[in-house]
């Protein structure tokens, strides 16, 4: 004789069982919030006229700690008052339109008695810009860590500016160079400007240039002049170094 055997749910059971049997099928259908027929071309539709939609808030340092961020991800960042969004490998500012920069300057004058450019023949120095004579910077992307030397935190292409002025170069010929090292002083890569100018009265004299070279994160740029004058120190009258991940 066949023996059949039957389950009986109660109301509530059934109830609980349906909910889970909508919790397992695949979502098909759009999510609205603040809205019933969301669009059928959005995944999340949120509609609000009393409110924003508030991402997740957090310092520079806890969005520099989250591991492993998924390309997309978007975060308020506290430090900087602004959104961040990680995208090719980094975290990025979104709600400024301009590229990460940083600017050293100083301008001493035209009448500053400073005898702070040296001028042995063929000889490098590096620029005298350091941590107190930065105009901006993008903290997010570079720290200053000695003179006429940026670090930068990213890995990306860089556009390098830099520039000096003296108040008093004197009569006749002086060789001059802007050149760029990477993370030592005998690692030369390349020249932003490099001349010969003679000069037919002493007279103030400048030159700057521009270049742009890949560098990994933790590279470090330093920028070194060259002013053939026989060892006689000139007087300043400006020095400058802009470096923007381009």
């Amino acid at each position: 004789m066949k023996n059949n055997t039957y389950l009986y749910l109660g109301k509530g059971t059934l109830k609980l069982l349906v909910f889970f049997i909508f919790i397992v099928l695949p979502a098909t259908a759009q999510v609205g919030i603040g809205t019933v027929t969301p669009a059928p071309s959005s995944a999340l539709q949120i509609d609000s006229t009393t409110g924003g939609f508030v991402p997740p808030r957090m310092t520079n340092t806890q969005m520099n700690d989250i591991p492993t961020p998924l390309e997309g991800s978007i975060v308020y960042n506290t430090t900087f008052s602004a959104l961040f969004l990680y995208s090719s490998g980094t975290w990025n500012n979104i709600t400024r339109p301009d590229l990460p920069s940083i600017v050293l300057s100083k301008d001493w004058g035209e009448n500053d008695d400073n005898n702070l450019v040296q001028t042995s023949t063929n000889t490098y120095y590096n620029f005298p810009l350091n941590k107190s004579e930065i105009a901006s910077t993008e903290e997010n992307f570079f720290t200053v860590t000695a003179n006429g030397t940026v670090q930068v935190k990213k890995s990306g292409n860089y556009m390098i500016t830099a520039g000096f002025s003296v108040n008093n170069l004197p009569i006749g010929g002086h060789k001059y160079i802007i050149g760029v090292y990477k993370n030592n002083n005998s690692n030369l890569i390349g020249y932003l400007v490099r001349g010969n100018v003679v000069m037919e009265t002493e007279d103030e004299f400048g030159t700057s240039g521009v270049m742009t070279f890949p560098f990994n994160a933790d590279d470090k740029i330093i920028m070194r002049y060259v002013l053939n004058n026989n060892g006689e120190r000139l007087d300043a009258r400006f020095f400058k170094i802009g470096v923007i991940k381009i």
